[in-house]
């Protein structure tokens, strides 16, 4: 089993290290400029790099349901998510404001927004992200939020529940277009991104099923549908040029699509290399670090070596560098601790 997920490390990777490009390349260029040049704005909707995130959404979607139904109970699920997740995340946000605070002038952190970014979800209470990269994670954790809604109760991944609230989705993303409903009722919504959690979750059954022969005729022409289905649907919102779906990202989520296609049936097995599957293992603490620290070592850098080039590759050795310290003494071992903990605690309960 973790043998053939290593293709998902390796894709979880490369999205990593085209998202961490794509923020000191572009985003960096647009924001503070590199000497007297700056990137124009519409270069952001261009750059290749700031789509790396769809995938992770469809890797969510793959690994949450693997996890899930390892699990076997919504208690299990909540204490590996939180684990996996929570004391990595915490550690990043102090790390990230220390280094705000004593190394950017003017560092407009406060108590206040240190506080509500502890929770996962900042711009659901109106605070900003103290990096720009969290977020995703606001989706990510509303996505477990409805995973545990619908599934947790049998702890078994179907189809139907899928088809179901995609279609409620649907009716939703409608009215949205026609009467803008509230930020907050988006957000628990995971509109626009529903649909990309959603295909990954398919994408698991599928798998599944290929697994086992004896399985094979499960695989219904309707769930063959609804996953091309989905891909449709990133298509048709870009019709409406709906927050980020334009038709690069459009385009590309097509590729993802075809890449999931390719691992379920075993054709991605050339993504087994050693240091695309070490970024993967990563690929959680360099996303949490990497850009506002990054653009202080960037602005650090550039003061010496006069070459943006030089100072964005020396930047990304060394937050890959951080990444592999964060990762090995801080992520693998909180999350060991806190599960076990939390497994204990749970358990005593139940008894």
């Amino acid at each position: 089993m973790k043998e053939r997920l290593q293709v998902l490390d390796s894709l979880r990777g490369l999205a990593a290290l085209a998202v961490v490009l794509h923020h000191f390349i572009v985003v960096y260029g647009i924001k503070y400029g590199y000497g007297a040049q700056q990137y124009p704005p519409e270069w952001l909707e261009l750059s290749i790099g700031r789509y790396g995130v769809e995938l992770f959404f469809i890797i969510s979607g793959f690994v949450i349901s693997l996890t899930l139904e390892k699990g076997r109970n919504v208690t299990a699920f909540a204490i590996s998510r939180f684990s996996r997740l929570f004391p990595t995340y915490w550690f990043c946000v102090i790390f990230t404001s220390l280094v705000l605070y004593f190394f950017r002038e003017q560092s407009t952190i406060n108590w206040d927004q240190f506080l509500f970014n502890l929770t996962m979800a900042p711009q659901f209470f109106w605070r900003e992200p103290i990096d720009g990269s969290y977020w995703t994670l606001m989706y990510e954790l509303f996505f477990y939020f409805m995973i545990a809604i619908l599934f947790g109760k049998s702890g078994k991944i179907t189809i139907k529940p899928l088809i179901i609230t995609f279609i409620g989705f649907l009716f939703f993303t409608i009215f949205n277009i026609l009467y803008p409903v509230h930020i907050k009722l988006q957000y628990i919504s995971l509109f626009p991104h529903l649909h990309l959690f959603w295909a990954g979750i398919v994408f698991y059954k599928i798998w599944e099923y290929k697994k086992d022969v004896n399985s094979l005729n499960n695989i219904s022409i309707s769930t063959y549908v609804f996953i091309y289905t989905l891909m449709l649907f990133q298509w048709i919102l870009c019709l409406f040029e709906i927050n980020r779906v334009n038709i690069i990202s459009s385009t590309l989520v097509s590729l993802y699509f075809l890449l999931f296609h390719l691992f379920i049936n075993n054709k991605l097995e050339f993504l087994k290399n050693r240091i695309l599957i070490k970024l993967g293992a990563i690929s959680y603490s360099l996303y949490l670090i990497h850009q506002e620290v990054g653009y202080v070592i960037i602005e650090s850098m550039y003061k010496y070596t006069h070459s943006i080039v030089i100072s964005i590759i020396l930047t990304t050795v060394a937050c890959v560098l951080v990444a592999l310290i964060i990762n090995k003494y801080v992520e693998t071992t909180t999350n060991r601790i806190c599960k076990k903990q939390l497994m204990k605690l749970a358990s005593f309960k139940g008894n």
